[in-house]
């Protein structure tokens, strides 16, 4: 099922003390080709109580990629990428104020915390 960052999930995320964000719908997927709307989210990565600031941004494109602070490695929506050497997984619209970012090579599962803002207002 396609997740899709709603109006309330952002006005949630600014209710829940996030950010105060624009209010936009962006699709995940091949549907996101459709939105003239970019969103630019920032989030904190935290694992065994520490926390590294890493931000990704979204395109309007079906490949939208960002790009993370930390070793400036690219990112996408729902896929795999590099970081210190480990392979990653992550689906940041899982629904959810925080999110799974899984290191796949070692298993371990780390906490998420993000906002967002539309950056073409």
């Amino acid at each position: 099922m396609t997740s899709v960052l709603t109006r309330s999930r952002i006005a949630a995320l600014a209710l829940a003390g996030a950010a105060t964000v624009a209010a936009v719908t962006v699709p995940v997927g091949a549907a996101q080709a459709a939105t003239p709307l970019r969103v630019q989210c920032f989030y904190t990565v935290t694992a065994a109580g520490d926390g590294q600031s890493v931000r990704y941004g979204a395109s309007t494109t079906t490949a939208a990629v960002g790009t993370m602070h930390t070793g400036d490695v690219v990112i996408t929506w729902k896929t795999t990428t590099t970081l210190n050497g480990y392979v990653w997984s992550a689906d940041f619209y899982a629904g959810h104020r925080y999110y799974p970012l899984t290191n796949t090579t070692t298993g371990a599962v780390y906490a998420v915390r993000d906002h967002c803002e539309n950056i073409d207002a």
